[in-house]
């Protein structure tokens, strides 16, 4: 109820998803798609493309008393293994992505300190204590000028590698998940439950970016996704 979404075609007869905020309280929406298979694991592989129709963002977006980045990012929230051995288990994995700078700068690292436009970024559950992990980028190929859509995949490998691809090209491997199931000695698996394109609202609620999407896929059987 508060996202737009229209059908469109482009100059070549290619049809696409055109996706805008329309809310005057949030200060981002989303697409998702709930799989709804109890079953469904690490491997988890997806993409789409994603670009701005209208109305690029050039720093963060405030609504109201929230403010949000200018930023694109997948979200996937992640459900329990139903055996539950582990105490501290991973809630949420996400990719976010700054396809144009701020006007004030990209944001820094946390740990580094240095300026990233990409990130993987992941959150622990630990008896309801939540914790962020987080490792940043600073990728040329993840830059987009208005009306310049790209193809943007993330894989997390059955060892819990994860690699992004933007266009076919690698932009970012990390084994982060891989060596924190090492440090907490984790044995469940990582289950999916809900896929998630987060995008910005207009400042302060007006002129909402249109958003385009399309060629959305995931995959469960190991194999990369690289977004070419």
């Amino acid at each position: 109820s508060s996202t737009t979404l229209s059908q469109k075609t482009d100059s070549m007869s290619n049809g696409y998803l055109l996706a805008k905020v329309n809310s005057t309280s949030s200060v981002n929406r989303y697409i998702y798609y709930n799989f709804g298979n109890p079953d469904m694991h690490i491997p988890f592989s997806y993409m789409a493309t994603v670009g701005y129709v209208t109305a690029f963002p050039t720093d963060n977006i405030t609504v109201k008393t929230s403010t949000s980045e200018n930023k694109f990012y997948y979200q996937v929230t992640c459900n329990r293994d139903p055996d539950k051995a582990d105490t501290a288990y991973i809630d949420d994995m996400r990719f976010e992505w700054f396809p144009v700078g701020r006007t004030s700068g990209l944001p820094l690292d946390p740990v580094t300190g240095i300026e990233y436009n990409g990130c993987f970024k992941f959150e622990q559950n630990r008896l309801g204590s939540k914790t962020w992990y987080q490792v940043s980028v600073n990728a040329p190929e993840l830059n987009q000028a208005l009306g310049e859509n790209k193809n943007v995949a993330v894989n997390v490998a059955a060892d819990y590698t994860v690699t992004v691809y933007v266009n076919g090209v690698q932009i970012l491997q990390t084994d982060a998940v891989k060596q924190w199931r090492i440090d907490n000695n984790a044995v469940d698996d990582i289950y999916i439950n809900e896929w998630r394109l987060v995008f910005p609202n207009g400042n302060g609620g007006n002129n909402p970016p249109n958003i385009y999407f399309d060629n959305a896929y995931a995959k469960v059987d190991g194999s990369a996704l690289k977004g070419n």
